[in-house]
């Protein structure tokens, strides 16, 4: 199982030959005389069924590791996503949409800091007159151009 869910398919279909020819090996030396038989009686039958259990068993944890591999990638492109949604949603708290400079709540943050260090800080307003009419009239034209 272990295999299945953190290795690669050709990691894991070695390893699956790999057990299989062993217990066939050591099935067929108890079988020719060459290893002391078990308590168990060991017949042909027993080498097919122990590799059709190998296969389905195999087989089980292949498909379970590929349904964990699918899901971990979702969630990992979820993840991305989320990301990116959480950049963007910082990105529109802190920029005017129109200008593209810092917003009002983002310049207080920054002159606080600024005022609170020992740095000297100057600040200049300018105040245009009627600039709504303006705004609304051109703002998404301005942004577009820009």
């Amino acid at each position: 199982m272990y295999a299945a869910l953190f290795s690669s398919r050709l990691i894991f279909s070695g390893l699956l030959v790999f057990i299989s020819l062993y217990c066939t090996g050591l099935l067929l030396l108890i079988l020719w005389g060459i290893w002391p038989e078990p308590t168990p009686q060991v017949r042909v039958i027993s080498v097919v069924a122990m590799n059709i259990f190998i296969a389905i068993t195999g087989f089980t944890a292949w498909y379970i590791a590929r349904d964990f591999h699918s899901l971990l990638r979702e969630l990992w492109n979820e993840n991305q996503q989320s990301k990116r949604s959480q950049l963007e949603i910082k990105r529109i708290a802190t920029l005017d949409p129109l200008t593209g400079l810092y917003n009002r709540k983002h310049a207080e943050l920054e002159f606080n800091k600024l005022a609170a260090s020992e740095n000297k800080l100057a600040v200049a307003f300018i105040d245009l007159d009627n600039f709504k009419p303006i705004n609304d009239a051109y703002g998404d034209i301005a942004q577009s151009t820009w």
